[in-house]
């Protein structure tokens, strides 16, 4: 039962640390420049993007090559399939208990009841569910790198339509006076928003950096929005 309880352990560990996956691209200019957003966005012909300091815009016409990285997903995969792993081991491990036959000498069998075989089945199904479920995570990450210095303006649009509809989250750059920042722990911040202090947990944002007076984060557009928007 105590391998059980570990990886049931590993499992919820595994969840905890979990964060939200985001796509970031890095955009290489005609005249050669590159520049690394968090997220970008079709406007018309032109395209926005957010990088780690403020947001910006850009036609279509003066970007060269887009790469995409994708984060892999292997916690999540092994998060998956360490649970799908238990509970079908679990339960195969139990339709394989028996209860022993009486013996005959009547000195009496010993029966430890269907737990061992449950807590066998589990564990290895846990451990294949493992393995298993972090390769298919692994393969859900990679880096597109996509050539626009030959597509026409229209084959552009359609490639970054196809492209921005696939984002998972968008974000905002915001810059805050330290005036406006309250208490901060390593997994908290407090941020004072027209006369209203808001705790916002660390894992949802990225502080990008601090300045003599200031804090600049980036944080997704649905908290933006919701909080700073308004």
């Amino acid at each position: 039962m105590k391998l059980l309880f570990i990886l049931f352990s590993l499992f919820f560990y595994a969840g905890a640390i979990l964060h939200p996956q985001h796509h970031h691209w890095q955009i290489t200019f005609n005249d050669g420049r590159e520049v690394l957003a968090l997220s970008l966005q079709l406007d018309g012909d032109s395209v926005v993007f957010v990088t780690t300091t403020t947001e910006h815009k850009t036609s279509i016409v003066s970007i060269s090559h887009l790469r995409r990285t994708k984060k892999s997903k292997v916690g999540k995969g092994m998060g998956i399939g360490l649970l799908g792993g238990v509970i079908v081991g679990g339960l195969a491990g139990l339709s394989t208990y028996k209860e022993p036959e009486p013996d005959p000498d009547g000195s009496g069998n010993w029966d430890f009841g269907p737990g061992p075989a449950v807590a066998a089945g589990a564990v290895i199904g846990g451990l294949f569910g493992l393995i298993g479920g972090g390769m298919v995570g692994a393969s859900k990450g990679g880096t597109e790198i996509h050539d626009l210095s030959k597509m026409t303006q229209d084959e552009k649009l359609k490639l970054l339509r196809t492209l921005t509809s696939q984002n998972e989250e968008v974000w905002k750059a915001i810059e805050i006076s330290l005036s406006n920042i309250g208490a901060e722990t390593d997994n908290t911040i407090e941020i004072r928003i027209n006369d209203k202090t808001i705790l916002f947990k660390k894992s949802d944002l990225k502080i990008v950096r601090r300045t003599t007076n200031s804090i600049i984060m980036a944080l997704p557009a649905r908290l933006y929005e919701k909080n700073f928007h308004k």
